[in-house]
């Protein structure tokens, strides 16, 4: 006899997963839909934020009699869980404090102060220092210790307050904002917007808004490999070891974010007229100068654009630091020039390690790369500022936006020199997007905290979670994911499958470098935004969308440009586009392409609408008929899905 499907059943073994807060099965069983217990919401960015303030106020319940600005408590490695020395943190420190009194600040808010390590150094140069944080012991920390520099009287002021609370400070009074090692805590973007504008509308003209140590989105994956194999006790083999990397990302619980973020801001807020962002200066390299950056944005008139400089390519126009020197002295005394592509000297070994183990090797090679020192041809970032300040240059030092594991040096001259005295040299630029930032789709360019968006992959955990609970005649056709459960008359029903796929349609495409891929192709109009969600309630909350223009025929190249598991929109007309998702561990998304390629369209299409009636078919002749051969074929209001029918028409 064959089982009977009863929805309730299904229901129960869908809510005994740790990870689901609510699940309804349509009475069919052709799909289960399922709220995860965390997904970004109000209550859950509140959440967030108070778990932090007490994971703070733990920090600072029973400090060390330490003086004043040497409190570098709660700095652990993530490599080992160590602390991390003493003269690496100070030199940290030392570097954020140059940044800042390079703005030349004198009426200075730092929104989270901490236990005063920048205010320690800032506050004897300013006229006013005003410090908030969120914790109330470490304000009652900083005022005790306070007490101690009767100078300080009368010129700092203390507030315990969230970031996102500016009530009682004056408007348009700062000349300088500093939030430094803060945003990571916050707990997606739109809480990080709504900062921005609030420090902005503190922010006098002509001023500056510091946002110190952003972890980038870009390098997350690789950080999260050298962290397992720095952990690895030699036990873990290749699979065990990708698995745990794969739950380090679905777990992290900071806000990381993509540089095209801030280069985006000028749209969002007019004020801001240049942004300013850099790599970490300092000697020592650890997490904190691998993968974190500074940016500055600016309320002043720039007076020095670096988006114009003429463009070398390191490796093609040079290979050496007295290369540089040649090029910078043949350009002339006070011309600008970009270094394109320089290999990164902090993270060339963590990259090889993470490219060896995608390639197939075993964890042994990967730790021994992991060890190997940067090649002696490729320089230090520290070594291309020491040479611009050799020759009198100004170097900005950023993030590639051709490779992300490289960087970008721009060598410049302002009005004044860099260290002139008639005031502080405004410049934007330095940062230069291959392509338009894109305001409107902010989200993209944020890998948000684990706690705020789906475990991942969840789609394919509970289809896993099913199949050992269920026999096969009493489990759902689909599982979907969805921010928030509507009425049961109100949910989007399963969408039709025209051409009954045969298994290759959604079969991973193997790459000729190891990887996999799987495509879809979009007819109609298309929302990218759904899509991000769509992708990351299956793939994990880390993936970025990368939109490029490309063409039929460019697919194969760009295809393999893509960093490992990421998604991309080759955008090939008006209302034709090809999602493609790389990956090198495809079997960690359950077996075949089937499950996710339904999976991903169908939050998509629940992202989209909340009709409850099937959507139609697409009316021949309405501008988004598809042509050609075609697998399967999913049609959503305005959208038709198809897969390609074999390998070969893939691309």
């Amino acid at each position: 006899m064959e089982p009977t499907l009863r929805s309730e059943e299904i229901d129960a073994a869908l809510l005994d997963h740790p990870c689901v807060r609510q699940a309804l099965t349509t009475g069919d069983g052709s799909a289960s839909y399922v709220v995860p217990r965390a997904w970004a919401g109000e209550e859950l960015r509140l959440e967030q934020l108070s778990d932090w303030h007490q994971v703070f106020e733990s920090l600072y319940a029973d400090p060390e009699p330490l003086p004043l600005g040497e409190h570098f408590g709660g700095w652990f490695s993530t490599y080992d869980g160590s602390p991390i020395p003493l003269e690496e943190m100070r030199q940290w420190r030392d570097a954020t404090v140059a940044r800042v009194r390079a703005l030349r600040p004198r009426r200075l808010l730092e929104i989270g102060a901490g236990s005063g390590l920048l205010l320690s150094e800032l506050a004897p140069h300013c006229a006013e220092y005003w410090a908030t944080d969120y914790s109330a012991r470490a304000v009652a920390l900083l005022d005790d210790r306070l007490r101690e520099h009767p100078s300080f009287a009368g010129r700092v002021r203390l507030r315990c307050v969230p970031a996102h609370v500016v009530d009682g400070l004056p408007a348009g009074h700062f000349d300088t904002v500093v939030l430094n090692s803060v945003i990571q805590y916050f707990p997606d973007d739109a809480h990080l917007l709504d900062v921005i504008g609030k420090a902005l509308s503190l922010t006098a003209p002509d001023g500056s808004l510091f946002l110190g140590d952003v972890r980038t989105a870009t390098l997350e994956r690789g950080f999260h490999c050298a962290v397992r194999l720095s952990r690895d006790d030699g036990t873990s083999d290749r699979a065990t070891l990708l698995r745990g990397l794969a739950d380090g990302l679905a777990q992290d619980k900071e806000l990381h974010l993509d540089p095209g973020f801030f280069a985006a801001l000028p749209a969002v807020f007019p004020r801001i007229t240049a942004v300013d962002l850099q790599i970490k200066e300092g000697r020592a390299h650890n997490e904190l100068t691998r993968y974190r950056y500074d940016v500055v944005l600016r309320t002043a008139r720039p007076t020095v654009d670096l988006s114009a400089a003429p463009r070398v390519r390191w490796r093609e126009g040079a290979h050496t630091l007295a290369e540089v020197v040649k090029l910078l002295t043949g350009h002339g005394p006070g011309a600008a020039l970009r270094l394109e592509s320089v290999l990164n000297a902090r993270i060339t070994a963590e990259t090889a390690a993470l490219r060896a183990l995608d390639a197939g090797a075993d964890v042994a090679t990967a730790k021994a790369l992991l060890r190997t020192a940067p090649p002696p041809t490729v320089p230090d970032p520290d070594a291309l500022r020491a040479l611009g300040a050799r020759l009198g240059h100004a170097v900005t030092v950023t993030w590639s936006p051709l490779d992300p594991t490289a960087l970008d040096a721009v060598f410049w001259r302002g009005a004044e020199g860099p260290d002139g005295e008639e005031g502080a040299p405004v410049p934007s630029g330095g940062y230069a997007p291959a392509r338009p930032p894109a305001p409107d789709r902010l989200t993209e360019y944020a890998a948000t905290p684990a706690v705020i968006d789906p475990t991942a992959p969840l789609a394919a955990a509970l289809t896993a979670h099913l199949a050992e609970r269920l026999p096969e005649g009493r489990r759902p056709g689909a599982v979907v994911v969805l921010p928030e459960l509507p009425a049961a008359d109100r949910l989007p029903a399963p969408f039709p499958v025209e051409h009954d796929p045969r298994p290759d349609a959604w079969a991973w495409r193997p790459l000729p470098d190891g990887r996999a891929e799987v495509s879809l192709r979009l007819v109609g109009r298309v929302d990218r935004g759904a899509w991000l969600s769509a992708l990351r309630a299956h793939l994990g909350p880390s993936v970025l969308l990368r939109a490029r223009n490309a063409t039929v025929g460019a697919l194969p190249r760009l295809t393999g440009e893509l960093p490992d598991e990421s998604a991309a929109l080759f955008v090939l007309g008006p209302e034709e586009h090809r999602l493609t998702v790389v990956s090198r561990r495809p079997e960690a998304y359950g077996a075949g392409a089937g499950p996710l390629v339904r999976g991903v369209v169908a939050a998509y299409h629940a992202h989209r609408t909340g009709r409850a009636e099937p959507p139609g078919p697409t009316a021949a002749g309405s501008g988004t008929e598809p042509s050609g051969p075609v697998g399967a074929r999913f049609t959503l209001p305005g959208l038709t899905v198809l897969t390609p029918p074999d390998p070969a028409s893939a691309r």
